[in-house]
């Protein structure tokens, strides 16, 4: 059963946004201009290749849902844990967890305990309880991690030759947008990806926590969280950040003054030596620990938005906005006409 959380709606309503704006720019050639030569960089096609397998993963760990609960009987019952698609795709790494931390593909605990080994108490390293437990003998890891290693690059090989195949047909296309820079950067990430995802199914990649949780799992489930912080550090604190730079731009004088001391003090905090004690007092109150981002990013992003909108604001004044719509100043007073600096014709 579909079960969305508020913080899913924010996601949705960013990526949507990414679409909106994408339409309308499309729809008008002097918008789309800019774009176009944005996208004959190579750089810039890697970088959107990149962001939007971060994207992705981010969508797929916002749609969440109530799975159904096996029942013999008619009534249909849920569970009341919520899911999500990324939460089923890595349920094998989800589900297995140790007792505490251990090394990356690791097939031993990292601190010793208290064990039986032939009728005699010894203290050692103990067997996890999932990672590399499928071998029957731990001197066989490094060739198991080899030969998922070469089955995750052979892979990753056959779906290179498909998308060499994609490339040439999008290039015949569209000869502008460096498409083999696209290709040769999703090809990597899939380098990347099929050997890693090969050696999760047997190993703990990158290792485990104090409570035995999967590291590479949370990393991935990190992603969502940074998404939505930047969405709602923008969405919430930018529009403040914009009014503030505005006042500080026209009023001027003790005002401006005033901002320029409240967003001078933001940025001069430092923010190493207060992230400790913002983690333990928010974690004392049981506040979701990820919120201490919240606390601070935004505050950095105010002050940006107001030296650009004070600065943006100074700017047009200096140079005589009443001519952007075609009036002039005479005699201390505006007048309608054209003007020799700003013309009709480019506004």
């Amino acid at each position: 059963m579909p079960s969305p959380l508020p913080t899913d709606f924010l996601l949705w309503l960013l990526i949507g946004a990414v679409a909106l704006y994408g339409w309308y720019c499309a729809r008008r050639p002097h918008l789309a201009a800019p774009w176009k030569r944005v996208f004959q960089s190579k750089a810039a096609v890697v970088s959107a290749v990149v962001l939007g397998g971060y994207i992705l993963i981010g969508f797929a760990d916002s749609l969440h849902f109530r799975p159904r609960l096996a029942q013999a009987g008619s009534d249909v019952t849920y569970s009341p844990e919520v899911l999500s698609v990324l939460d089923l795709a890595l349920s094998p790494l989800r589900q297995r967890r140790e007792r505490t931390y251990s090394a990356p593909l690791a097939t031993r605990l990292y601190s010793k305990e208290q064990m039986q080994v032939e009728g005699k108490t010894v203290r050692d390293f103990p067997r996890l309880a999932y990672g590399g437990v499928h071998l029957k003998d731990e001197a066989d890891q490094p060739g198991d991690v080899a030969l998922r290693i070469g089955l995750g690059l052979l892979c990753a090989a056959v779906l290179a030759l498909l998308l060499t195949y994609g490339v040439g047909k999008l290039k015949r296309r569209n000869r502008e947008v460096p498409w083999q820079a696209a290709g040769v950067t999703l090809g990597v990430l899939l380098a990347l990806a099929l050997p890693v995802a090969f050696l999760a199914g047997g190993h703990h990649v990158l290792g485990t926590d104090k409570v035995g949780q999967d590291v590479l799992y949370q990393a991935l489930k990190s992603i969502r969280i940074s998404l939505i912080i930047g969405t709602v550090t923008t969405l919430v604190l930018l529009p403040v950040g914009v009014a503030l730079g505005i006042m500080a731009g026209y009023f001027k004088g003790w005002i401006d003054d005033v901002i320029q001391y409240l967003y001078t003090t933001l940025t001069s905090v430092p923010m190493t030596p207060l992230a400790p004690a913002d983690m333990k007092l928010l974690t004392k109150f049981s506040i979701w620990p990820g919120a201490k981002s919240v606390v601070w990013q935004p505050l950095m992003k105010i002050s940006g938005a107001v030296r650009a909108q004070s600065a943006g604001l100074i700017f047009v004044e200096r140079n005589n906005w009443l001519s952007l719509f075609g009036y002039t100043r005479c005699c201390g007073c505006a007048s309608r006409g054209p003007t020799p600096r700003y013309g009709s014709s480019s506004i």
